[in-house]
């Protein structure tokens, strides 16, 4: 009888202390650190691996996310830019080889090809223009977007030739009443055949790095 009674209390005393002390687990998260403090790099996980991605690839990672967004205009510039491009091309090549009869004959050169001669510089002198005017809106709104330095390279390059141009215009000798031409031949062909060559360089190195 006492051992039954001493049983029954044992029973009632072990119920009190489990239900007045509960079990606490602590959480999975207090017991195993974040990644971030053993892992400072960003990690990228594959199925059962685990790959620690170097900083610097993860900054080259969000520069080429970022997205390069041009006006309509831009696009329409650029048309009109690179085809005054192709047009300089023949004028260019056309007044080479017409600069040349007149430097050879002077005043004995044939007529057309005295007619010829301003207005091929005129027109290249317009085609220049409204490439320069393309170029530097373009360049102005595409600022600092990639291979922006190698476009600085070309605009240096065309506004040297674009100089040069001016000088062989304020170079250009003039026929006088009597027929003789006044001015320097020499120095106005060596001025337009270095522009020309500019130019040209600018151009070229545009279409290589496209």
């Amino acid at each position: 009888m006492l051992a039954s009674l001493i049983m029954v209390m044992a029973m009632f005393s072990g119920s009190a202390v489990s239900d007045t002390i509960p079990t606490v687990t602590p959480p999975v998260s207090t017991l195993v650190p974040p990644l971030h403090y053993l892992y400072p790099q960003p990690i990228d996980v594959y199925g059962d691996q685990t790959a620690i991605i170097p900083a610097d690839d993860v900054l080259s990672q969000q520069q080429r996310a970022r997205a390069i967004r041009h006006s309509d205009l831009y696009y329409t510039r650029l048309k009109i830019h690179r085809v005054g491009a192709i047009v300089m091309v023949p004028l260019a090549v056309a007044q080479y080889f017409v600069g040349q009869n007149l430097y050879k004959n002077g005043t004995s050169a044939e007529q057309w090809v005295q007619d010829l001669h301003r207005p091929l510089a005129a027109a290249i002198a317009v085609d220049f223009g409204v490439n320069a005017v393309t170029g530097i809106w373009n360049g102005i709104e595409d600022w600092g977007s990639p291979g922006s330095a190698r476009r600085n390279i070309h605009s240096a390059l065309m506004l040297l030739a674009g100089a040069g141009f001016v000088a062989v215009g304020a170079t250009a000798p003039e026929r006088e009443d009597n027929g003789v031409l006044e001015g320097n031949p020499s120095r106005h062909r060596r001025l337009a055949i270095s522009s020309m060559a500019v130019m040209a360089a600018a151009g070229l190195l545009m279409k290589i790095w496209k």
